[in-house]
């Protein structure tokens, strides 16, 4: 009963099947290691209780600070609530922490799309993609920050290259698709 693993393991298996307050209930009392402390949050997050979610990603990150698994579940809680700049300013100080972890720059260029802050972004975006420049999901965030942008020959040739890399992605499919309706090529779009 005290194995992290174990712990980790049933707890996984609590939440996949939605029985989240058991989940709570066998982590909220235990020692927790990262892992541990991530499915705890997780299960408050399922559970509807998001201030006790945030309390304990947001300890678990002070123990765990370069945790992208913790900083990326707290992004996604403050996104979800609604706290676009909250979301941002952990996603910043992650990958301020750790500058050449691809992982930590993703979380981070992901909350600066959602809060919109293309200025930020977009040279982010292209830093990301010079040290991964066939990862079909960078390709698609540097698309859809060019058609945001007006830039619709690279926006294309991004979003072109990630429907290539992965063909049955319909979020690739459609963003490829609106911006050809942009560019008046309504059989491409279609």
């Amino acid at each position: 009963p005290a194995s992290a693993k174990a712990l980790d393991g049933l707890a996984k298996a609590l939440i996949a099947t939605g029985d989240y307050e058991t989940a709570i209930g066998r982590l909220r009392t235990v020692p927790r290691d990262e892992n541990l402390t991530l499915e705890l949050g997780v299960a408050y997050k399922n559970a509807g209780q998001i201030e006790s979610a945030e309390q304990v990603l947001t300890e678990g990150l002070k123990t765990y600070p370069t945790s992208n698994a913790l900083a990326g579940s707290l992004v996604s809680l403050y996104v979800s609530d609604s706290q676009f700049e909250t979301a941002s300013k952990v996603a910043a100080g992650l990958a301020l922490r750790k500058p050449r972890d691809i992982e930590a720059q993703l979380i981070y260029l992901h909350a600066l799309a959602i809060t919109g802050n293309n200025d930020v972004a977009m040279p982010l975006a292209r830093s990301v993609l010079a040290l991964v420049p066939h990862d079909a999901d960078i390709l698609q965030m540097n698309g859809s920050l060019e058609r945001k942008a007006g830039d619709f020959p690279a926006a294309r040739k991004h979003l072109e290259e990630a429907v290539a890399l992965k063909p049955n992605d319909a979020n690739i499919r459609a963003i490829l698709g609106f911006l050809l309706e942009q560019l008046q090529d309504a059989a491409g779009a279609k």
